[in-house]
């Protein structure tokens, strides 16, 4: 299936060459999103009430969000598939893209967590190294490195949907038989094994970049000219929590959040949009290393304070910053030296 949308060719006729420098600003706000969310579980909050809030809130639609803009990447930059042989090489190169990270930054979680819980607090320890490495390759979002089940599903999505788009006569009207599974797992429970409930729960999100892509400059102009109006429909959306269940609540934040965080990104806020575009140039690097440098962050903390109270409202905003400026710093002065890290952390 051809995307046909004359309206993001470049002057030179080429699909794809022009990057959409607000996609890649919306990326570094979800990134921003995750790093906030990531900063403590929630079996390990006790009474800081204020974070369990703030973290209940951006769980309601920042991965969807997320996904959504992985979507646009996907169908913006996608080539027809019309042999096995074009799918083999599309698929290899996704994998080698996308799996080395994934098992190298799994196993430095899961190995230095257990080294370093003989000095300091670690948060979600894995019970042995040859469950915990299993767990990561099978159960990811349960896993000790269950940040990571993005990377898994997001790969899984590049499987799949290259073959949806085969053999869909209108890839117009697959959103239908996607909302349907997405409903699938508030009506029965759906395995976690290979991250099957999260397929089903997000595949839904990942193809609306399909029509985000297909409509670029008319649904570009008009959240810009509405994009206030769709900040406040975002936020009233949080009252579905009132009338409807989470997991419909959520879908319904979720769908509000998209429109509403890409406007806010167009708003072009003095320091946020330098911030943001920043970010947006290093999400994989910060969404791979965020979490080991929130968890040495919080194991030395906690080491010498109190993790509650106007403790955790001082070490909050520096395991913030270390999550998102940590991975940065890493890449550029270690792993861009190499060129295989290079290829495969960014």
């Amino acid at each position: 299936m051809v995307i046909q949308n004359k309206e993001v060719l470049n002057s030179n006729g080429d699909v794809g060459k022009t990057r959409l420098s607000d996609i890649d600003k919306a990326k570094g706000l979800a990134i921003f999103l995750v790093v906030v969310g990531h900063i403590a579980r929630y079996s390990w909050l006790n009474d800081i009430e204020w974070y369990y809030w703030l973290k209940s809130v951006i769980y309601m639609f920042h991965m969807p969000f997320f996904i959504f803009l992985s979507g646009v990447v996907f169908f913006y930059t996608y080539k027809p598939i019309n042999t096995l042989n074009d799918y083999r090489v599309y698929i290899t190169k996704k994998a080698k893209r996308l799996i080395p990270g994934f098992i190298i930054i799994g196993l430095i979680i899961l190995l230095g967590k257990i080294m370093a819980s003989q000095f300091l607090f670690i948060d979600n320890m894995p019970s042995n190294i040859i469950k915990g490495f299993t767990d990561i390759l099978i159960t990811p979002a349960r896993s000790t490195a269950c940040a990571l089940w993005y990377i898994y599903i997001l790969f899984g999505f590049y499987l799949t949907f290259p073959i949806i788009m085969i053999i869909s006569k209108r890839m117009n009207l697959v959103i239908i038989p996607l909302a349907i599974i997405h409903f699938i797992p508030f009506f029965v429970s759906v395995t976690d094994y290979f991250g099957l409930n999260l397929f089903a729960e997000y595949a839904v999100f990942f193809s609306t970049g399909y029509y985000f892509v297909l409509y670029y400059k008319t649904i570009d102009a008009f959240i810009e000219k509405y994009k206030l109006f769709f900040i406040f429909l975002f936020i009233f959306s949080f009252s579905s929590l009132l009338m409807f269940h989470n997991y419909i609540a959520k879908t319904i934040t979720s769908l509000f959040a998209i429109p509403a965080l890409y406007g806010l990104v167009k708003m072009k806020i003095p320091f946020f949009d330098s911030a943001v575009t920043v970010l947006g140039g290093y999400t994989l690097t910060i969404y791979l290393f965020n979490t080991i440098f929130i968890g040495l962050a919080k194991g030395i903390f906690i080491h010498f304070l109190p993790m509650n109270g106007i403790y955790f409202m001082i070490c909050f905003p520096l395991m913030v910053l270390l999550g998102l400026i940590g991975p940065i710093i890493l890449y550029k002065y270690l792993l861009s030296k190499n060129s295989f890290l290079k290829s495969v952390m960014r």
